[in-house]
């Protein structure tokens, strides 16, 4: 499976549609922390369409919305390409 193309892009596009966003999609883009293409608030929909995504696709349920990796010095939530690889394990 694709994660990123099948799952996180399609989530990061909904986003930037209902919200009127510019940034690119791509494995670098930086999604939390200082510098971040999303606010806090952004974050947890960005998480919340994860996991709906995740479930609509492959029938699983994850749980990311109480991650404390969130907070971690080396979050996987800091890039497209860090997350996808926590995903997937995860998954």
């Amino acid at each position: 499976m694709d994660i990123v193309n099948e799952i996180i892009y399609p989530v990061l596009d909904m986003l930037k549609d209902e919200d009127d966003l510019m940034f690119e999609n791509k494995p670098d883009l930086k999604l939390f922390g200082e510098g971040a293409a999303m606010d806090s608030l952004l974050i947890v929909r960005f998480i919340i369409g994860v996991e709906n995504k995740v479930y609509e696709v492959t029938g699983k349920k994850v749980s990311l919305a109480g991650s404390a990796d969130l907070l971690s010095a080396d979050s996987p939530f800091e890039t497209v390409e860090s997350f996808a690889a926590y995903l997937s394990k995860l998954m």
